[in-house]
C-alpha cells in the first residue's frame, strides 16, 4: 500500500503535467500567433504571385479561412453585408486560404464575395494557424492592431480604430 505522502506527490505531478498540456493546447488553438508585418506572399486565383503588404493601401482585415470551415462560412453573410461599411472606412478585407485554386474560385463565384480570396503557398500550420477563422486587424500604418481566433463580428468601432 502506497504511503499517503507519495500518493499526494503523484497527484500533484499529474496535475502539473495536465496543466502544462492544457496551457499548450489553449495557446496553440485559441491564441492567434504573431505574424510578421512585412507582407504575405500569396497567389491570386488565376495563379499569379502577389505580395500583400498590410497598410499599403490603408487599413486591412485579413481572415485565414477555409471553404469547408463551418464557422468561416457562418461569418460570410455578415462580412458581405458590411462590404459598403468597409469601403466607407477605407478598410480592405482579404481572405487567405491554403486550399486548391479551383476550389477557391468556385467558392468565390458561388458566394459572390465582394472582397478577394488569395491562396497561401504553404499550409496554415506553417504560419502557426491552427484555428479557423483567424482574423488579423492591421492599422493604416501596417501594424497589427488586434487578432482573434474563432468567430468575431466586426463593428464600426473596430474600423474607426484601424484608421486612427
Amino acid at each position: 500500500m502506497p504511503k499517503p505522502g507519495r500518493q499526494f506527490l503523484v497527484r500533484i505531478a499529474l496535475f502539473a503535467v495536465l496543466a502544462i498540456a492544457g496551457a499548450y493546447q489553449y495557446r496553440k488553438y485559441r491564441i492567434a500567433p504573431d505574424l510578421p508585418n512585412e507582407g504575405f506572399d500569396v497567389e491570386a486565383l488565376r495563379g499569379e504571385p502577389i505580395t500583400i503588404h498590410p497598410g499599403q493601401n490603408g487599413a486591412m482585415i485579413v481572415k485565414f479561412f477555409a471553404t469547408w470551415c463551418i464557422d468561416c462560412r457562418r461569418e460570410l453573410p455578415d462580412l458581405k453585408a458590411k462590404a459598403e461599411l468597409f469601403k466607407r472606412y477605407n478598410v480592405q478585407v482579404i481572405l487567405l486560404s491554403d486550399e486548391a485554386r479551383d476550389d477557391l474560385s468556385f467558392f468565390a463565384e458561388r458566394e459572390a464575395l465582394p472582397f478577394p480570396i488569395y491562396r497561401l503557398p504553404k499550409k496554415f500550420k506553417e504560419y502557426g494557424i491552427y484555428t479557423l477563422p483567424t482574423t488579423y486587424f492591421y492599422s493604416k500604418n501596417g501594424e497589427t492592431n488586434r487578432r482573434y481566433t474563432g468567430n468575431y463580428e466586426i463593428k464600426a468601432d473596430d474600423l474607426l480604430e484601424l484608421n486612427q
